[in-house]
């Protein structure tokens, strides 16, 4: 609770209710002890706006065919992938979020944090920093970077719906997934946030030859997506491992409007994907946040319920699991093997 010059007190969501949708007048009008909070919780509201609009009440199901009923507490985990300002810089970030009606702690996990998304909840935060950024940098830092923008733009189309054309193209009678049967990414390049919080980490890439084209550039930006799926899938582990239980992922934001991204997470974890019926899904959770700030809706959760709604659900290719399992345990071997070769290098 946070108070106003006139003494008022404002839960913590309507206060970001209330930074989302006032006015800069309205918001000089707060007390210095709030202006100062704006800063912190602005940082916040993109996160919790994607959440919102998802319809994760309590009290509500979503309109998914059976089994798939998506209820607070019943094994949703709030996988976002959205563009968050930050000190002056910009970095898209995949945040694991999973609420709950009693508390858990999480190893590598922040929280539980009470009522800090929807009123009456906890909630605990997994995160990996930058993973927008990474898959920029793999991509852009290519050398086959100018053949993909003069082809993209040839084409009329944005460089990473050619790419995924052109695995689609590469992948014979392979499922896309299988062509990177040889390489191996370690998506930690910022640091690992969760589940094993240690910022000293670095990238690794297992698999490299001397190709140099688009097949290749195509490759490597398949197996970052996928490394960053199996970290989605590490936190998942690690909260199912503490107490949660998990079986569909709500997923939004700007990584959720690439399918291939969509299709990884759904393959890589075993669990179906939801998708919010409003691409941009922040917007509309603003738009949710200032209805129920100015009294329209009794609750968050009631807004949810009436503004939220539910587009395409993608399922995991079940088939494919073994393959996906392989990368995973090979994945963990990666993080692994660099804390070997970190001691290695500072024994004397």
């Amino acid at each position: 609770m946070i108070r106003d010059e006139r003494g008022r007190k404002w839960p913590v969501w309507k206060l970001k209710a209330v930074l989302c949708c006032g006015s800069g007048n309205q918001k000089s009008q707060m007390s210095g002890e709030l202006q100062q909070t704006e800063s912190r919780v602005k940082v916040r509201l993109d996160f919790f706006q994607g959440i919102v609009t998802g319809n994760c009440s309590k009290s509500s199901a979503m309109p998914l065919p059976p089994p798939f009923l998506l209820l607070v507490g019943a094994g949703v985990l709030l996988l976002l992938c959205l563009l968050v300002q930050y000190f002056h810089s910009q970095t898209e970030s995949s945040m694991s979020h999973r609420v709950s009606e009693t508390p858990i702690f999480v190893p590598g996990v922040w929280g539980p944090y009470f009522s800090a998304m929807v009123p009456g909840l906890w909630l605990n935060e997994g995160g990996q920093s930058a993973t927008g950024k990474l898959i920029e940098h793999v991509v852009q830092g290519h050398v086959a970077f100018p053949e993909l923008q003069s082809k993209a733009a040839a084409s009329a189309q944005s460089i990473y719906t050619y790419l995924n054309s052109h695995l689609d193209l590469i992948k014979k009678s392979l499922p896309v997934g299988f062509l990177t049967v040889d390489l191996h990414v370690w998506p930690d390049f910022h640091g690992n946030r969760s589940p094993l919080t240690d910022l000293t980490l670095k990238g690794m890439v297992v698999g490299l030859t001397l190709s140099r084209g688009l097949d290749e550039l195509a490759l490597i930006y398949l197996a970052t997506i996928q490394a960053v799926a199996l970290g989605t899938r590490h936190i998942l582990e690690a909260m199912e491992a503490a107490g949660h239980h998990i079986n569909t992922l709500f997923l939004c934001g700007g990584l959720s409007k690439n399918p291939l991204f969509v299709q990884m997470h759904a393959d890589i974890t075993g669990k179906p994907v939801v998708l919010s019926k409003e691409v941009e899904s922040v917007l509309v959770g603003a738009a949710i946040l200032g209805a129920c700030a100015s009294g329209d809706f009794a609750s968050i959760q009631e807004a949810m319920a009436k503004m939220g709604k539910i587009g395409q659900v993608v399922r995991p290719n079940h088939e494919h699991k073994r393959f996906y399992d392989k990368k995973y345990e090979v994945f963990l071997k990666l993080v692994e093997h660099q804390r070997e070769y970190r001691s290695i290098m500072k024994s004397s």
